[in-house]
């Protein structure tokens, strides 16, 4: 398939390349559904997996196989690859909102109508909290590319530098943005000293908006130039 890449490296495990069809990049030939599933047992001479559990109708072919993520199913007995439990293991970023951020998602998702509609539907979540909930997680996971963190990496010295300035955020090392929901969300990362958290960055929500077609446009170019600024 021409311009189909074949192995990506996890977010969260950057010196590793696996196959696209086996992890839960969104990089995919085609969109796909998930469900957890229990392998049976594993026929070698037909080439069949044979799965159990899967919340799917019958007959629905299965696509691909990705990893079992602690973080998101419960099924304590369940094993997984080694790389899968490092990016487990990865700390998570603190996130947190600007003002002008917080009140632009407030402006979008709550009522804006006289018939009490909003500007942006919530669905598929049941709730605004929901909704902020889930786009501080994703953050919090460091979703650069592997060029993105080669060409702004964390500060090594960002501790001791903050230390001396007396705790508090340092000047951002990266901006960036992320498509989510129905919004367009800019944010930044900065160096912060926190002695109790493993995490070397925390995120700052700048601005959401909502996506447009001409904003996805624009996006790769205004990447490219801003990477090109800040080398």
């Amino acid at each position: 398939m021409a311009g189909f890449v074949h192995k990506i490296a996890p977010p969260r495990c950057p010196d590793l390349k696996v196959g696209v069809l086996a992890c839960r990049t969104p990089h995919r030939p085609n969109p796909v559904g998930l469900s957890l599933a229990r392998i049976v047992r594993i026929d070698m001479e037909s080439g069949e997996v044979i799965l159990a559990g899967l919340d799917v109708v019958d007959g629905t072919p299965c696509l691909d196989l990705k990893p079992y993520l602690p973080a998101f199913e419960s099924v304590p007995s369940a094993s997984m690859p080694s790389w899968v439990q490092t990016s487990y293991e990865e700390p998570l970023m603190h996130v947190e909102w600007s003002a002008v951020a917080l009140q632009l998602l407030e402006e979008l998702l709550g009522p804006d109508t006289p018939d009490g509609e909003a500007k942006l539907a919530l669905k598929p979540f049941a709730s605004f909290e929901d909704l902020r909930c889930a786009l501080q997680d994703t953050l919090a996971l460091d979703i650069r590319s592997p060029l993105q963190k080669k060409r702004h990496p964390n500060p090594v010295d960002a501790k001791q530098k903050n230390a001396k300035s007396g705790g508090d955020l340092l000047e951002p090392f990266f901006v960036g943005d992320l498509w989510f929901h129905e919004l367009h969300v800019i944010y930044s990362l900065s160096p912060v000293y926190d002695p109790t958290s493993a995490a070397s960055a925390s995120v700052r929500i700048e601005k959401v908006e909502p996506r447009s077609a001409e904003a996805d446009m624009c996006t790769t170019a205004s990447s490219d130039k801003q990477d090109a600024v800040t080398q």
